[in-house]
């Protein structure tokens, strides 16, 4: 479950992680900025919480473990819900970060790329020129999926074939998700949710609220 800016995102068992935004806005009250937070979730109290470096700015979770993006440090930083961490310094500041294929996969922003990385030895894969500013990424149906802010469309990596493809959807596609069967992208400017279809990259747009971010 990616997160943007701020949010919770599930692992396994009865432990929940929380990312409060450095801004100092703390979604959970007692949780300090710029950290990472584990919560009891049948209490609702927080049992501990791991300072991060920079500042948090999306997470997911896979292979057993949180992992956690930093514009301002360029960095991605692996927690285990056991304790310990490890942080991997990127060539850039990293826009979204998302689990899938058993790989971590990591949009650099600056440099307009798609990062896999490998979660068991931490080391890069290969790095994929994709649109301008890559930002959030998820991946589903044979597929990575790369959101490009400012060309308005989505990058679609081929795991199969190692091609990329754009899917043209206009102005203000925000955040994305991969899931029941489709590429779901909120678009701030238009007030819409966009279904893609993955398979013929049809695009469906649904009216929803005001400005949506996050999907």
């Amino acid at each position: 479950i990616a997160i943007a800016a701020a949010g919770l995102a599930a692992v396994a068992g009865l432990t929940t992680f929380a990312v409060a935004h450095s801004s100092g806005t703390d979604y959970l009250g007692s949780l300090d900025p710029g950290v990472l937070g584990t919560i009891d979730a049948k209490a609702a109290g927080i049992t501990s919480q791991v300072e991060l470096p920079g500042e948090p700015s999306a997470a997911t979770a896979g292979e057993g473990a949180v992992w956690v993006a930093s514009r301002a440090g360029r960095t991605v930083t692996r927690l285990d819900p056991a304790g310990g961490s490890q942080t991997l310094t990127l060539d850039g500041p990293p826009g979204g970060v998302a689990f899938g294929d058993g790989f971590l996969w990591v949009t650099d922003t600056e440099n307009r790329k798609l990062v896999q990385i490998n979660p068991r030895t931490s080391a890069r894969v290969q790095t994929i020129p994709v649109g301008n500013p890559p930002g959030g990424v998820a991946g589903g149906s044979g597929a990575v999926w790369v959101v490009n802010e400012v060309d308005g469309a989505v990058s679609r990596f081929d795991l199969d074939t190692g091609s990329v493809k754009e899917v043209p959807l206009g102005s203000g596609p925000a955040g994305i998700a991969a899931g029941l069967g489709a590429v779901w992208v909120a678009s701030e400017s238009t007030g819409t949710l966009v279904r893609i279809d993955p398979t013929t990259g049809d695009v469906v747009q649904i009216p929803v609220g005001n400005g949506p971010t996050g999907v």
